[in-house]
């Protein structure tokens, strides 16, 4: 189907001083995450390039900020009622996070099979967690269902101008850091991590080239913006942060607007990313964050000698996964 008219000239909602309070608003609980050179990253793709590591907050990924900004924005007596969010395992880490520091109770609906060290670690920081679906969007369906049946205040991991808001928190950051950057390339599952990056550069310099990527086994958010219509497609990639079912209207709406180009990578590439990480940065990156190194080998030379930010979205990574990708 094509974008339908929920979301009118999404752009519009959106201002740096609304950001800069989001900031404000979530710093308690967040690092300000470090941008990072790696010499042999710059000889590895012939360009100057930075690192930004949003792998090294808290809950080992960027989604706490945009669920921190929700959760903050929210009554006593909401969070109080409960809220409820679908997950393959970061963003419910991010909510769990949230409810844990702000009060109230969570409840994560994961799909059956989702990373054991992210449902976890959702546990640990109290959520209740509900196991439902074979994939990511079927968990979405039943956490809207039963938000409706039980009163529960819903967050979508896309969808939602308040949690784009707080992810764009992190894009401001690289831009206040790295003033004269060409080129950002931001791992997409359901594109709030992009838009983020995206509506900052739009904010504070339209000149940055915005480029996204997902797994060409999961590659929904990619139809759906080349497309220019929510695209449903197949989910058979490793990465379960670049796996959904389907385009969101929210975020495609947005990425229309300030994304200049969208890669697809292989599982292979990806597997082979995570070691250069491991090896160049001495750090762990899960195959959805790994995702942008591999889409800058991919186009190394049309980055020659341009100031490039690679987003290092994530590291909660399973021994058995590591391993599988050292094998590889």
């Amino acid at each position: 189907m094509s974008f339908g008219i929920t979301y009118q000239d999404p752009l519009t909602k959106f201002n740096l001083s609304e950001i800069k309070s989001a900031g404000n608003r979530i710093s308690p609980y967040i690092f300000r995450t470090p941008v990072r050179k790696y010499h042999s990253i710059d000889q590895l793709i012939g360009a100057n390039v930075w690192v930004k590591h949003e792998n090294f907050q808290p809950t080992g990924s960027f989604k706490l900020r945009g669920a921190l900004n929700v959760i903050a924005l929210l009554s006593d007596a909401q969070r109080e009622k409960g809220v409820i969010a679908a997950s393959s395992g970061n963003f419910g880490q991010g909510v769990a996070y949230a409810v844990q520091k702000i009060g109230g109770q969570s409840f994560v609906v994961v799909p059956e099979g989702a990373n054991p060290d992210k449902v976890m670690a959702i546990q640990e920081m109290g959520a209740k967690i509900i196991t439902f679906g074979g994939n990511f969007d079927e968990a979405r369906e039943e956490a809207e269902r039963l938000s409706l049946d039980r009163g529960y205040f819903y967050i979508h991991s896309a969808n939602n101008y308040e949690l784009i808001t707080g992810v764009a928190t992190y894009g401001l950051e690289i831009i206040n850091d790295l003033t004269d950057v060409e080129v950002v390339i931001v791992p997409v599952g359901g594109g709030s991590g992009v838009c983020g990056v995206g509506i900052a550069a739009y904010l504070l310099n339209p000149n940055i080239k915005v480029i996204a990527v997902q797994s060409e086994n999961a590659p929904a958010a990619h139809l759906s913006w080349k497309k220019g219509e929510i695209i449903e497609s197949k989910m058979e990639t490793i990465a379960e942060g670049l796996a959904t079912r389907e385009g969101y209207e929210l975020t495609q709406k947005i990425m229309s607007e300030v994304v200049h180009d969208f890669m697809l990578v292989s599982e292979s590439e990806l597997k082979e990313a995570i070691i250069l990480y491991l090896k160049m940065t001495h750090t762990l990156a899960e195959h959805a964050s790994a995702a942008a190194l591999a889409a800058a080998i991919k186009i190394k030379e049309k980055l020659k000698d341009k100031k490039v930010v690679m987003i290092h979205s994530g590291s909660n990574i399973t021994v058995p996964q590591l391993i599988d990708a050292i094998n590889s």
